[in-house]
């Protein structure tokens, strides 16, 4: 048996005893809920708000992503009216059919 001594040293140190990566960059993960009575757009939006004031406060180069369900209720935001017109144009077509 050859002594661990004889190839490595080890020390004890202090740091996160996980890190936090996402699509290969440092990241920090929050998570929340909106207080009752709040809709999930407005607590979004608020979010932004507070990022957007990062910088005027002297944090430099943070950036922010949705994912999960916020992902999804963002890119889904927008089609909202064009799916509307779609659906009244399909049941007017169904009608006129007849």
């Amino acid at each position: 048996m050859v002594p661990f001594s004889a190839f490595a040293t080890g020390e004890w140190t202090y740091g996160s005893p996980r890190l936090e990566r996402y699509n290969g960059v440092s990241s920090v993960n929050i998570q929340g809920t909106p207080a009752p009575g709040v809709s999930s757009g407005d607590a979004m939006k608020a979010m932004e708000e507070i990022i957007g004031k990062l910088p005027s406060m002297g944090l430099q180069g943070f950036d922010y992503e949705w994912t999960g369900l916020s992902l999804e209720e963002r890119e889904s935001g927008a089609q909202a009216p064009f799916l509307y017109a779609l659906s009244l144009l399909i049941v007017f077509l169904c009608l006129a059919a007849l």
